[in-house]
């Protein structure tokens, strides 16, 4: 199946979605290699739980550092840097534009954010369809 990467994460992603800590650089912390030498400051609290969990899911797919940049992008143009629909989305999706991936509150730089927005929204498509199979 074409999503299959997709399936066989869900299940492991929503759970720690569920049961990690509320603060999204704590949980992606605890899941780098030790000898990641990037290190994050500041601590972003979600208390959403639907949103929380579409921020791991792209933290996991496109790196923490370009979601804290399209968060930190959406803060400064207005929009909500805690809601991922239609606000931090499409920040994401700015990344790969100069004007945007230049900008003084960008720290990782160019991202191409397409496959990660994509991913986010085909996991939980997937997870909809699941639940509705497996009813609990």
């Amino acid at each position: 199946m074409r999503y299959n990467h997709i399936k066989r994460f869900l299940s492991a992603a929503l759970l720690l979605a569920f049961t990690a800590p509320s603060g999204i650089a704590e949980y992606y912390n605890a899941m780098e290699p030790v000898s990641n030498s990037t290190v994050l400051s500041g601590d972003v609290k979600l208390t959403d739980k639907n949103e929380r969990i579409k921020f791991i899911l792209a933290a996991y797919n496109g790196g923490l550092g370009h979601i804290l940049d399209a968060m930190a992008l959406a803060k400064k143009y207005g929009k909500n840097p805690h809601v991922w629909d239609k606000n931090v989305s499409e920040f994401i999706l700015l990344k790969s534009n100069p004007e945007y991936f230049n900008d003084e509150v960008c720290k990782f730089g160019y991202f191409k954010g397409r496959q990660t927005v994509a991913y986010v929204h085909e996991v939980l498509r997937y997870y909809k369809i699941y639940q509705e199979k497996i009813p609990l």
